[in-house]
């Protein structure tokens, strides 16, 4: 029977590791996105893990709902220094909680530690960046961020940053609305720097 691969879930954000009143991603649960023994329960064997950071200064009265729409204004972009900071404190917990786990989690950074990962029985969890707020314009950070294990990185939430312009959370709307890529997210122009960041890309997940 084959296992299934979470494509994306909020955890990190939950863990006890991250914050005080958060929960144990070891023990059984009726809250939050996910425990490791729903996960197996529900025929799980990993998952894209996001790390998002959430605004240091959230917005005021940004949902605007009429009768027959709704719009939630684009989120002011992040404090670079800010989202790098709490990028690492993120990172920092999964490592944690994959030490804590004593084997029963694995952070893989191939398809072959997926799979031989989940073939001993370890839940395979790859690290996901929802966002490159904390990645700056040489990239030298998603260097270092590489280094320590994230294979998945999606450039914009809904929020602009010096790659892109996110997607307003909007209805009835079209999700081809924005101004898109910016010059340093456009495609060809990073190519270089990222084969230097990110060496062999074909292998990894």
């Amino acid at each position: 029977m084959l296992g299934i691969f979470d494509g994306h879930n909020d955890s990190v954000q939950r863990l006890q590791e991250y914050r005080p009143d958060g929960i144990d991603f070891l023990a059984r649960s009726t809250d939050g996105h996910l425990d490791l023994p729903r996960a197996i329960d529900g025929g799980l064997v990993g998952g894209l893990f996001a790390m998002f950071v959430r605004p240091e200064h959230p917005p005021v009265n940004d949902l605007i709902v009429t009768k027959s729409s709704y719009e939630v204004r684009l989120a002011e972009p992040l404090d670079t220094a800010y989202a790098r900071r709490k990028t690492r404190e993120l990172l920092t917990a999964l490592k944690l909680l994959e030490a804590r786990a004593d084997g029963r989690i694995r952070i893989a950074t191939s398809v072959n530690e997926i799979d031989s990962f989940t073939r001993a029985g370890s839940f395979a969890v790859v690290l996901h960046m929802e966002g490159a707020d904390g990645i700056n314009a040489d990239l030298s950070e998603l260097e270092k961020l590489y280094r320590s294990g994230l294979r998945s990185l999606g450039l914009v939430w809904s929020r602009p940053n010096i790659f892109g312009h996110g997607v307003p959370f909007a209805w009835p709307r079209s999700p081809d609305t924005g101004p898109g890529l910016t010059p340093e997210g456009t495609p060809g122009r990073r190519s270089r720097r990222l084969e230097e960041c990110v060496p062999e890309p074909r292998q990894y997940a």
